[in-house]
């Protein structure tokens, strides 16, 4: 007997009815699009303050109408620039413009490896905390942390495993290139998961609660 499948229309109600897709018109330029789940529609489109110039990684909360971009910029004397976003969106809004906002976070982000900024992010599902990875590398090992922001009060709190000192990398950027969603909260916003890689011969993987 197969298994019991359930109704299209029950699938659908769980699925968040818009999303936030990044798009790209040439290499190392891009922006993002609010879109409908449905039928893809765009419903707003994100253009970056100056003299942000890519979208490099989004990441929302359980209400789909509160989102955290990353952004960055690129100057061959300084190098690599990033910056956070709080974007929230009013689907329903007559007017195109009044279905975004977008405000800067004035947080300070730890110094990143190659200064791109963090490697991952994850915002808790009530929209309240901000959890990102940044990666450090030296000449003779790579290691990263966590650092969980308090988006109301502007406080944060960081986690870096002791005597961590042999290539320990949380949610390793090189395994998934692009991908910023490599570690999560859980949904009562208690706990993070993520892999975490450590050791380089054999290099192992593990996965953690914090």
């Amino acid at each position: 007997t197969p298994p019991h499948q359930p109704p299209a229309a029950a699938v659908l109600r769980q699925i968040p009815p818009y999303y936030v897709v990044i798009a790209s018109s040439k290499p190392g330029n891009s922006f993002a699009d609010v879109r409908a789940t449905r039928t893809g529609a765009v419903i707003a489109q994100i253009r970056l303050p100056r003299p942000y110039t890519e979208v490099v990684g989004v990441t929302g909360a359980a209400d789909d109408r509160t989102f955290v971009l990353q952004v960055s910029y690129f100057r061959s004397a300084s190098g690599t620039h990033a910056a956070l976003y709080l974007l929230r969106i009013q689907p329903n809004a007559r007017r195109a413009a009044d279905r975004i906002r977008l405000t800067r976070l004035h947080l300070v982000l730890p110094p990143a490896f190659a200064g791109a900024g963090p490697t991952s992010m994850a915002l808790s599902a009530d929209g309240t905390r901000l959890a990102v990875v940044t990666a450090r590398r030296t000449a003779s090992a790579s290691t990263s942390r966590i650092v969980v922001y308090n988006l109301r009060s502007g406080t944060s709190h960081a986690w870096q495993e002791e005597g961590c000192h042999d290539n320990c990398i949380i949610s390793n950027p090189t395994a998934a290139p692009g991908n910023m969603n490599l570690i999560s909260w859980t949904a009562d916003g208690h706990e993070l998961s993520f892999v975490q890689s450590a050791g380089s011969n054999p290099e192992h993987e593990q996965l953690r609660l914090l």
